[in-house]
């Protein structure tokens, strides 16, 4: 079975790939278009089992090194916190299992509260 750190290495290097790419393409381009190329080739490896080795604090570590090195060499023109793209899967993923009633995981979920909070 594949380790953790493994997984996390495989999909960084996969991303570091990506970026070879848009290095090469970005000499001509604005950085909105860089931008737009991050978030397509870069950003899906790192999002990829985020909520798996999310749970791993050096793993998340790992990755946000990643993100700040991207922000720092003009990868992207927004810094981003993996913290708060792995509470963005999450919230997500809770918000489909929570109305789909046919989830296995649905019965394990605390009841939305219908009523508006005061």
């Amino acid at each position: 079975m594949v380790g953790l750190t493994s997984m996390s290495k495989t999909k960084l290097v996969k991303a570091n790939k990506c970026l070879y790419v848009i290095r090469t393409l970005r000499k001509g381009s604005m950085q909105a278009e860089v931008d737009h190329l991050f978030k397509a080739l870069v950003l899906p490896n790192i999002t990829y089992a985020l909520a798996v080795y999310g749970a791993a604090e050096p793993e998340l570590t790992t990755a946000q090194q990643f993100l700040d090195r991207c922000y720092n060499r003009k990868y992207i023109s927004k810094k981003l916190s993996i913290y708060q793209l792995l509470e963005k899967q999450e919230k997500k993923f809770f918000k489909k299992v929570s109305f789909l009633s046919s989830h296995p995981l649905h019965t394990n979920l605390p009841k939305l509260n219908k009523q508006p909070i005061l």
